[in-house]
Formats: structure tokens, sequence, C-alpha cells
């Protein structure tokens, strides 16, 4: 989340508990993470 707390994405995102924005910053951490490892692979010359 580019370091700020949940506490403002989730403000910012009209959430009203802070355990909405956790779960949806749980995916995005998820997705980031598969396309980190989907670059990595095709830079070390294996294509996922």
């Amino acid at each position: 989340m580019s370091g700020e707390t949940v506490l403002t994405v989730g403000r910012l995102l009209g959430h009203r508990e802070p355990e909405t924005t956790i779960k949806y910053a749980h995916h995005a951490e998820a997705e980031a993470e598969r396309a980190a490892a989907a670059m990595g692979a095709v830079l070390g010359g294996r294509q996922t």
C-alpha cells in the first residue's frame, strides 16, 4: 500500500471497518507476488 496505513486507505475507500481494507489488501499482495514471480521467470529466461 505504498507506506500508507490501513486506516488511511480504508477511509479513502469508504470502508467502515479496517478488516474490509485488510481483506482486499491481502488480495493485492497475492496478485503482486504472482506478477513478480512471472516477471522473474521471464527475465530469468524461463516462461511460466
